[in-house]
């Protein structure tokens, strides 16, 4: 995977699904300060780019080998909902809580 460290970190946010993890876990801003480079964002915070990069890699990575494929037209809808219900609802409490932050944070910004 080849990530070009000239691209903003708002553009990265969007090609990389994971990134904005990533970025959360250094510290870097991608909403607010998502017009920086990927090179100016770990020079403003004192990272080595080529740890973020990894990290980025990493996950990317991890979720492409997550991704299960599954035909559910074959499977029974109790599995259907037990699946839906332990990923997407899981994922879906997980991330509200994150939204909430980052949402309190762009409100903020415009007061």
């Amino acid at each position: 995977m080849n990530i070009n460290t000239q691209e903003t970190i708002g553009q990265l946010a969007t090609a990389l699904p994971d990134a904005t993890r990533v970025f959360e876990q250094f510290g870097i801003d991608y909403c607010c300060g998502g017009k920086r480079t990927l090179v100016e964002a770990c020079q403003l915070k004192h990272l080595e780019i080529e740890r973020v990069i990894h990290s980025l890699a990493e996950a990317e990575v991890s979720r492409v080998q997550s991704s299960e494929e599954r035909d559910w037209r074959s499977e029974t809808l109790t599995t259907l909902a037990a699946y839906i219900v332990d990923t997407h609802h899981f994922f879906t409490k997980q991330e509200i809580t994150r939204l909430e932050n980052l949402l309190a944070k762009v409100c903020c910004l415009g007061h």
